[in-house]
């Protein structure tokens, strides 16, 4: 058994699931019973996975070198530190200060802004101390007393990325109790965290961590090659030359790219080209069509003109009332001042002139599409930046509504997701303004259900975002936590996609506490248990981290033999999984599973051995079971190994009486329906001791 973070403890329950009357999930986001949330959702999940993937999608958030969608916690082994290491410049004095105090309290934190290679650091730090070749990253959701109670393995190294709460204030005592758990257990802390330096860090050392130069990790990672190429990349460096730049210029240089080729590709002039263009005088036109292509890119003509109006009529000032005439007389009388922006009707031509935009040409079947589009991708988080800078509260206000009217009206999917990974990029310049303009009142349900779901959407483009990962689970996190019946209904969606694919085990502490609470989200729960499963296979992470889970709670319900409301919850949550069908191929995503991800195929078995032997719920397992098993043809190259492989594993896990009551009810000579490769799977489940027949 590969070993793995457990899930931890449950969370206080809410306050406001004590009182009667509790709305269901469907009347909690303000729809219908029978509209289909649940099963959109996944739907969508599966749109966004597939549209944000597309080689062809102009929907880059924060750049490629910041965007993933690998697992953001758990293990990360010796190739993987090899690789974030590779070629690793130490910045000192930083560095050795921050060795000393790990040395010293087996706990450090260290402090700096977002994208000053603190991860990497907390790597290089806990390399150097730890016996095993791995580490585990902890959540940064994580807790000072959650850090105090946790049972820490002797030598092994802990990294806590991009922690955010609890940052005023924190009492030294809390941080004492963290610095004896490590001593006690012989382990080590590395913590990092986007906040300032306390006023006076007693117990805990708090470092302020300094960026390696650029030019130093240009230098480290172009050793080796030949030194004209490395004087002509240093001669291209730029004053305001990041450290992902730097890291990703050399990668460009390594494959063969020409070093003015490799800037030009990384930044160039990008943001003196924008800053240029916000400096001259522009109309409100010009504003309005720049915003729109911040959240609307990809679009084509006739659908950006649309969005544009719409703007240009909430940032149109309001019509004057009727002046009396010895008013009118008074106005004529004084002098006109010039307009702020110029009126301007001509969108088309307006955009045509600015040189911020292009037009792309993509492939849609046998014709192509012509959308619009930045003329360098890179222009779209420093439009933002500027738009953020130059533009007031009203025009901001303005952007807000006019976004909360085409969100609660969008049926085009890549519009969409154009609109949420700008916001996602916005957040990035501001994340109080996306909180707080745009996903708490979306969702909270201040709006169409649509903005709700939406809510969920940009949460997902913002866990995809190494510098936003953290904040984005700790926004679903606090609606889950402390949040109204909407937010946590909304939260539970969240963690059932893509932000429990980055935190899973986050999600699946998150969302079985809702389970097992029950009240009017525990459905809702239940089912994104589920779909958390169906996008971890989707993306190729670890499932088991639902089927563990899972097992753990079936097994601590054996000890009670009265059918109580946590042990009902329990197996509806098991069957629901078992009968979950794929959104596009519509066959069981357990089948799907045990063909994508063998080690899944014993928890999987004992799941079912537990629900067939509850007899309650026996004749839904059963039917659950034979739709995997004959599912397998169309989702696995071997399916006659499948079979026997998994009733090899449900007939260890269920009692010997029972195999031979599973095989009587199910045999094909009993049931001529069932085909061969039931046969098969059933004489597994009968002597599961034999040998598999692999021809």
């Amino acid at each position: 058994m590969v070993e793995r973070e457990p899930t931890g403890d449950d969370l206080p329950p809410h306050a406001d699931d004590k009182k009667g009357g509790a709305k269901s999930d469907a009347e909690a986001f303000g729809a219908p019973e029978d509209d289909g949330l649940l099963q959109g959702r996944i739907i969508n999940f599966a749109q966004f996975n597939s549209n944000f993937t597309a080689p062809d999608a102009m929907f880059g958030v924060g750049g490629q070198q910041t965007t993933t969608r690998r697992k953001a916690t758990g293990w990360v082994d010796a190739a993987e530190m090899d690789s974030t290491l590779k070629c690793y410049v130490h910045p000192r004095p930083c560095f050795d200060r921050a060795a000393a105090a790990l040395e010293d309290d087996k706990v450090v934190v260290l402090t700096a802004p977002s994208g000053s290679g603190k991860r990497a650091g907390a790597l290089a730090l806990i390399r150097g101390f730890i016996e095993d070749d791995r580490c585990v990253v902890l959540s940064p959701d994580s807790t000072l007393d959650e850090l105090a109670k946790r049972e820490f393995q002797t030598g092994l190294g802990y990294v806590l990325l991009d922690r955010r709460n609890e940052p005023l204030a924190e009492p030294d005592f809390a941080w004492r109790q963290v610095r004896d758990r490590l001593r006690a257990d012989k382990a080590f802390l590395v913590v990092t965290t986007v906040h300032d330096l306390p006023a006076n860090p007693e117990t805990v050392q708090h470092i302020e961590w300094r960026t390696p130069e650029p030019k130093q990790v240009l230098e480290a990672r172009l050793r080796g090659c030949e030194p004209t190429l490395i004087d002509e990349a240093l001669a291209g460096l730029p004053g305001d030359c990041t450290l992902r730049d730097a890291v990703a210029v050399a990668d460009l240089l390594i494959s063969g790219v020409t070093p003015a080729e490799a800037w030009e590709r990384q930044g160039g002039n990008a943001v003196q080209v924008v800053r240029k263009w916000f400096t001259e005088a522009r109309t409100l036109s010009d504003y309005s069509a720049i915003t729109t292509m911040a959240f609307a890119v990809g679009s084509n003509r006739r659908t950006f003109e649309t969005l544009q109006k719409q703007l240009d009529d909430r940032l149109a000032p309001p019509e004057p009332k009727a002046a009396e005439p010895a008013e009118l007389a008074a106005q004529e009388a004084k002098p006109k001042p010039e307009p702020a922006f110029a009126p301007v009707y001509d969108r088309r031509r307006v955009l045509k002139d600015n040189p911020l935009v292009a037009t792309q040409e993509l492939p849609a079947g046998t014709i192509t599409r012509s959308v619009l589009v930045f003329a360098d991708p890179r222009y779209r988080q420093w439009v933002l930046d500027e738009l953020w800078e130059t533009c007031g509260t009203p025009f901001w206000d303005a952007v807000r509504d006019w976004l909360t009217d085409v969100v609660a009206e969008n049926t085009d999917e890549l519009l969409e997701l154009a609109i949420a990974t700008g916001l996602a990029q916005l957040a990035r310049t501001t994340f109080d303004e996306v909180m707080h303009s745009y996903l708490v009142p979306w969702a909270s349900g201040r709006g169409r259900r649509a903005c709700q779901t939406f809510a969920v959407q940009v949460l997902w483009c913002m866990c995809l975002d190494e510098d936003l990962a953290g904040a984005a689970v700790s926004v679903a996190r606090d609606w889950i936590a402390n949040g109204s019946v909407v937010q946590r209904s909304t939260a539970v969606v969240a963690f059932g996609g893509m932000l429990g694919v980055r935190f899973p085990h986050d999600a699946v502490k998150r969302l079985w506490h809702q389970v097992e609470f029950g009240g009017s989200v525990s459905a809702a729960a239940q089912e994104h248990l589920g779909y958390l499963f169906a996008a971890l296979i989707e993306c190729d992470e670890d499932a088991t981290v639902v089927t563990e889970l899972l097992r753990h709670r079936m097994r601590l319900q054996r000890r009670t033999a009265v059918t109580s409301k946590i042990k009902e919850l329990t197996f509806q949550t098991v069957i629901g999984l078992l009968e979950l069908l794929d959104w596009e191929s519509e066959k069981p995503v357990c089948a799907i599973a045990l063909a994508q991800q063998p080690a899944v195929t014993s928890e999987l078995a004992e799941l079912c051995a537990r629900v067939l032997v509850f007899r309650p719920h026996r004749t839904e397992a059963k039917a659950a079971l034979m739709k995997i098993v004959k599912a397998l043809p169309e989702t696995c190259s071997e399916p006659r190994l499948t079979a026997q492989r998994f009733g090899r594993a449900l007939g260890l896990a269920l009692p010997a009486q029972e195999r031979q009551l599973l095989f009587d009810a199910l045999h094909p000579r009993r049931d001529p329906r069932n085909d061969d490769l039931a046969g098969v799977f059933l004489l597994a489940v009968r002597k599961p001791e034999d040998e598999p027949n692999h021809e």
